[in-house]
């Protein structure tokens, strides 16, 4: 069709009005939607499980065209294909932890997994977090629902978020993709800096007007990230995010990660070390005898001079999914006064940050008087949570 001719179906008065001001003519009938490239689509059903794949190029290049087509072909056969969906989030009303499928356990895992692993999410409503947060709540029940094999597919990629922010959400994709169900990820974007976050095994790029143009094994460029000694004031500044509201009961060093971002060095993360609780009774589990022999006075003694007790972590919601607190603990490790720390994580199994920096995880056996509690609590009807 000639270039100064537009097909339309039953064009409005305006319209016509409008055309004549360009000398163009106008035809009755629906527009020839753009055609995908074949080239492309044949290079993105071959992935492999376990990859992601990203569509860029400018607005009207065919990122949409594209993803459309894939996901016709993928379902006529017979592919499972989920999308991301962040635009029913915006308005659901359901709360973090029931958005998620599975079991609690499950879900929690996802959540951690994208990032959104802290206690105080569990509670917002979908409607009430930031634009990255339910980003990162989209691919966990997304990529939580999707099963082995899958096909997770979304369009507008990251569109809305600050870059740092974006980083992160790229980050929690690339690990999701290597979780054991190993989906096929296909993202589409406008944004040129997302090859080098995400680093894609397979990346298209539509120009306007041209053939789609095709690399593989594109690295994500390393996080830049530094870590040093930090202040209270630190510790001050992130504290709001973690869930125990109280302080710990002493602060004997800070540690903080510094992230290196496009608008300038940001704080990312800090660690807090405490000197140890008097008892604890999972200390016997790495330790037979060594802190429970002798008085009460030799125990402190020796626990102050050869323990400390990591008893915060906490990282900036932007800086997430990038290691950061793993690279906090393996610092402390590394550069503690004691020759032995310790840590209590509550959500140790669901994000092991710390067994990942090199510390070895111990599991308490349950405590006999919980055990009748429970035995208690089961003939008696009354499930724990709700007391």
């Amino acid at each position: 069709m000639s270039a100064s001719v537009l097909r339309v179906l039953s064009p409005s008065r305006r319209l016509r009005d409008a055309a004549g001001v360009f000398g163009l003519t106008i035809e009755s009938g629906e527009p020839t939607p753009p055609a995908p490239d074949e080239p492309a689509l044949r290079a993105l059903l071959a992935l492999r499980a376990g990859s992601v794949a990203l569509v860029t190029g400018p607005s009207g290049g065919g990122k949409s065209t594209t993803m459309r087509a894939l996901a016709l072909r993928l379902t006529r056969a017979g592919a499972r294909v989920q999308r991301v969906d962040t635009r029913s989030l915006a308005r659901s009303r359901r709360r973090v932890i029931d958005l998620v499928p599975g079991d609690v356990h499950s879900a929690l895992r996802a959540l951690a997994l994208g990032g959104l692993g802290e206690a105080r999410l569990l509670a917002r409503r979908a409607c009430e977090l930031s634009e990255g947060e339910r980003w990162r709540l989209a691919l966990a029940r997304t990529l939580a629902s999707a099963g082995a094999g899958a096909w997770v597919l979304g369009d507008e990629f990251c569109s809305l978020l600050d870059r740092e922010t974006a980083r992160g959400v790229c980050a929690a994709v690339r690990r999701w993709a290597l979780s054991p169900a190993r989906p096929r990820v296909v993202l589409a974007s406008a944004h040129e800096d997302l090859p080098a976050m995400l680093g894609p095994d397979l990346l298209v790029r539509r120009p306007l007007g041209g053939a789609a143009r095709l690399e593989t094994g594109v690295r994500a460029a390393g996080v830049r990230l530094r870590i040093e000694p930090g202040t209270p004031d630190d510790y001050n500044a992130l504290a709001p995010l973690h869930y125990r509201a109280a302080r710990p009961a002493t602060v004997v060093r800070v540690l903080r990660a510094i992230g290196r971002a496009p608008s300038g060095d940001r704080l990312a993360g800090v660690l807090v070390e405490s000197r140890p609780t008097l008892n604890a009774a999972w200390r016997d589990l790495p330790w037979p005898g060594r802190y429970t022999r002798g008085d009460k006075r030799d125990r402190a003694t020796r626990l102050n001079r050869e323990l400390r007790c990591i008893s915060r972590v906490i990282v900036d919601p932007r800086w997430r999914s990038m290691g950061v607190a793993r690279r906090l603990v393996r610092a402390a490790l590394a550069s503690g006064p004691t020759p032995a720390t310790e840590a209590v994580a509550a959500m140790g199994a669901l994000s092991p940050f710390f067994e990942r920096a090199g510390m070895r995880p111990y599991t308490p056996p349950m405590r006999p008087p919980d055990a009748r509690l429970l035995d208690a609590l089961a003939h008696a009807g009354v499930e724990p949570r709700d007391l």
